[in-house]
């Protein structure tokens, strides 16, 4: 194993009990996406490398038994957990390596009837966000909440 492991995209419809990455080099895996939708895994690293920068995790109405993991590297940047709103709540153990946590709401219900985005299940303490970029997006379409809400 050596070289790169750039640009790949694995996608997953279906629940596997497998651990799925998304890119694997002895050098630099970066760059990769894994899409997970309406399916479980076990765990789920963007890159495993020496170098592991700018890997997506996009996860909608799935559950990670396990870790899920933007990149192997101590120092790896713009690793990103993308959460978009379904039909249930996405649950993961825990993730780490991740710099970037981007929640996609698109057309959530603003009635009190949407349900929690993210759960997090086998934290080990504390979980500091302290170096983590927080973004929401919501449909510029979507009905607004009303006034006082």
């Amino acid at each position: 194993m050596g070289g790169k492991a750039t640009g790949n995209t694995v996608t997953v419809e279906k629940t596997i009990n497998a651990d799925i990455i998304g890119g694997k080099a002895a050098a630099e895996a970066s760059g990769n996406t894994v899409n997970v939708t309406n399916a479980a895994v076990k765990s789920i690293t963007g890159g495993f490398g020496t170098v592991t920068n700018d890997n997506r995790i996009n996860l909608r109405d799935a559950k990670v038994t396990g870790m899920v993991m933007g990149g192997t590297a101590a120092n790896g940047t713009g690793n990103a957990l993308n959460v978009f709103y379904g039909t249930k709540t996405t649950e993961i153990g825990d993730y780490k390596g991740i710099r970037n946590l981007h929640f996609d709401m698109e057309k959530a219900p603003m009635d009190g009837t949407a349900h929690t985005m993210l759960r997090l299940t086998n934290v080990g303490g504390a979980k500091s966000l302290s170096h983590t970029h927080i973004d929401l997006h919501r449909d510029g379409a979507a009905p607004k909440a009303p006034a006082g809400r």
